[in-house]
């Protein structure tokens, strides 16, 4: 069987303080520049909140990077993955912290692409 790249909709990103260079927020969005602007004007919890109006107020932004790029049926499961991999090293605004299903025994290499690809120099 094989996947059209349009299926791969579904961005799966880090947030990272330009200070520091730690990841401080992973996410999942189908629009991810959309999002970093959204995460700009609406941090979805408090310490997301503090951590970027820090940023800001040090005259910067945080720098989005996406990590992986995946279909819609397996993006919660590596949003997860993600989000245990980077809570390992950094300490995390996520509320999902420590959530791990048992889908990551599984190869879902054939619905993912693994990539490195930077929005926030572009808005």
């Amino acid at each position: 069987m094989s996947y059209i790249f349009y299926d791969y909709d579904h961005h799966i990103y880090t947030l990272i303080d330009p200070f520091s260079n730690e990841v401080f927020y992973v996410g999942r969005s189908i629009n991810p520049e959309n999002r970093f602007i959204q995460h700009l004007k609406y941090p979805k919890n408090i310490n997301l909140k503090n951590r970027i109006d820090s940023i800001i107020k040090k005259g910067s932004k945080p720098v989005m990077n996406i990590v992986q790029v995946c279909k819609k049926d397996v993006a919660i499961e590596r949003e997860l993955y993600w989000i245990n991999k980077f809570a390992q090293q950094f300490n995390l605004t996520n509320r999902r912290v420590g959530r791990t299903p048992n889908y990551y025994q599984q190869d879902v290499g054939i619905h993912c692409n693994e990539y490195y690809r930077n929005f926030s120099n572009k808005i």
